[in-house]
């Protein structure tokens, strides 16, 4: 039984009777491998005019190519005299189906070709259309455009398998195809008329006084992803600067890991637990039971609490000796205990935040440790936390450099390259921006003054909504400054990543939590210079967090 697209539907289903009919008769008769698409509508410009139509079927023939199918069900007529279909007792004349076959017949050739065979010419399957009348039977000589080898009436109904063979023969170069025209020009011909389309989230919202928008992909993160794809089976390093990208190639990698294994599980693993769960909140619907988004830590502690005989004990959030070494072997103990819960690939992101040590238990939690889809994106500059003198990576092609800021305004991507003595360029037609603004404040009071001020006005005669907004501490949240505020006139402040995406506050967090993350318009604060707490690349990672806008209150002067 032939396969009918779209796959929601069923024959049955179909509105109008006559192409319900011939829907049944072509799926009960042509062979399985057949993929039969209904009611396909197309849209074409034509010296400047948009020309639309619609192919009531399109017939997908592995042995042949494609047949188009139009159609025209009831007491249909045709007046020679005045060259008019017309229907017995029908509200409306029907349009002529041979040229509405023909143009559609065009059509598809045309963009098919252009689609997934760069126009190459002849194309490598047969093109042939098919008018149908299941309701009446004709007798006499053909109107224009039609003939009896590309005509089927009520008597054929029974017989569209010989039917469509037939056509598909008396075509010109049919003989040349004698095995079929194959799988991949098959799937390729499929991928055509259901092409991977997909809208996702915007990276860069726009701000009201930075009209300009940064565009998602650049020619250097299309061509990575084509280089991943094309020659390392998926096992590479990607590294990459603040703001080039690394956190969306993540994520639009493990969908497309997710679309090669639709029966299995990928791994999107990073350190920061904020980011962990801004990835998991953007997963759209179809990926969230195929995706799991976590940390590194929760995916030791779940693991642990699911396999059989082990338990996960009560630790200190500041024991770095658990953290470090007995989570990683808990992990390690719980992959062997349920090899059936393994993962079809593994991402990874802030990969310079991971230690040597957890690199083994991400091999072996893949169905196939070695061997199986591994990506790894990370920043050196960006290592904040103590993993050790250096990092033993896995075995993977690479490193793939991502040498361009994408995120920030050209002003923010030099300040921030600026802070660690490097040139870190923004993409070519990056907007300039607003140079940031660094502001000397002694005392907490005041600085918190000025937090709240700057924030009314983004919020007010700026028009940024809370969603926009992040205030990002140096420190612990109970040892801001902001650390008692509830509100901001009638708009929350919240330490809630979820709720701020869902625009119900202004964010308040630190510059570890906020890692990986981004805003339009952000206040770094309770800045007191560079110290051996706070260094060059805690202030990198803090202020390339800021996409368009960028306040920093410090006690100090400036950094130094």
């Amino acid at each position: 039984m032939a396969k009918l697209f779209p796959e929601t539907q069923i024959p049955k289903e179909i509105k109008f009777r006559g192409e319900r009919d011939v829907a049944r008769y072509l799926c009960e008769q042509l062979p399985s491998n057949v993929r039969i698409y209904h009611s396909y509508p197309w849209l074409h410009k034509d010296d400047k005019v948009l020309r639309e139509g619609e192919a009531d079927f399109i017939i997908l023939d592995p042995r042949f190519g494609i047949l188009i199918v139009e159609v025209k069900g009831g007491d249909i007529r045709y007046d020679e005299k005045l060259d008019r279909w017309y229907r017995i007792n029908g509200t409306h004349d029907p349009k002529d189906p041979y040229e509405q076959a023909s143009k559609s017949h065009r059509y598809f050739e045309k963009i098919i070709g252009e689609r997934e065979f760069m126009g190459i010419k002849p194309l490598p399957f047969l093109r042939g259309r098919m008018v149908v009348f299941p309701d009446t039977q004709y007798r006499g000589s053909f109107p224009k455009g039609g003939c009896s080898e590309i005509t089927v009436d009520a008597r054929g109904l029974d017989n569209f398998e010989e039917q469509v063979t037939k056509i598909f023969r008396a075509i010109p170069g049919a003989q040349k195809i004698k095995d079929g025209i194959g799988s991949d020009n098959t799937n390729r011909i499929h991928k055509a008329l259901y092409p991977n389309f997909k809208l996702t989230p915007a990276l860069f919202r726009q701000i009201e006084h930075q009209e300009e928008t940064l565009v998602r992909f650049t020619e250097e993160q299309r061509n990575l992803v084509d280089t991943i794809v094309a020659g390392s089976n998926y096992r590479a390093r990607v590294m990459g600067v603040a703001g080039s990208g690394k956190t969306l190639l993540a994520l639009h990698l493990a969908y497309q890991l997710a679309d090669k294994t639709p029966d299995e599980k990928v791994l999107l693993v990073c350190f920061n637990e904020q980011l962990a769960a801004w990835i998991s909140e953007s997963l759209t619907p179809e990926y969230k039971p195929r995706i799991v988004a976590t940390t590194y830590h929760k995916l030791c502690s779940d693991w642990t609490k699911k396999a059989p005989g082990l338990q996960w004990p009560k630790v200190d959030e500041n024991n770095p000796e658990f953290w470090s070494n007995l989570a990683p072997n808990l992990l390690a103990d719980a992959i062997d205990l349920m090899p059936s819960e393994r993962f079809a690939a593994v991402v990874v992101d802030e990969g310079q935040d991971f230690r040597s040590e957890w690199w083994d238990t991400l091999e072996l939690i893949g169905k196939d440790p070695g061997n199986n889809p591994f990506l790894v994106f990370y920043d050196d500059n960006q290592r904040i936390y103590d993993v050790g003198d250096s990092v033993a990576w896995p075995d993977l092609t690479g490193p793939f450099p991502l040498l361009y800021n994408c995120r920030n305004t050209s002003c923010i991507s030099k300040y921030s390259g600026d802070l660690i003595g490097q040139n870190i360029p923004a993409k070519a037609d990056a907007p300039e921006g607003d140079e940031p603004e660094f502001k000397q404040i002694g005392n907490s009071v005041d600085a918190r003054k000025e937090i709240l001020s700057k924030i009314r006005d983004w919020l007010n005669s700026g028009k940024l909504k809370p969603s926009q907004i992040a205030i990002v501490s140096t420190t612990k949240i109970e040892n801001s400054c902001m650390s008692d505020v509830q509100k901001i006139g009638n708009t929350p402040i919240t330490k809630n990543i979820s709720a701020w995406r869902h625009g119900e506050g202004v964010l308040l967090t630190t510059v570890w939590k906020f890692k990986g993350l981004e805003a339009d318009a952000m206040i770094l604060c309770d800045a007191q210079g560079i110290t051996n707490f706070f260094t060059k690349q805690h202030a990198y990672v803090a202020c390339s967090r800021a996409k368009h806008l960028l306040t920093i209150i410090s006690k100090t002067k400036d950094w130094q």
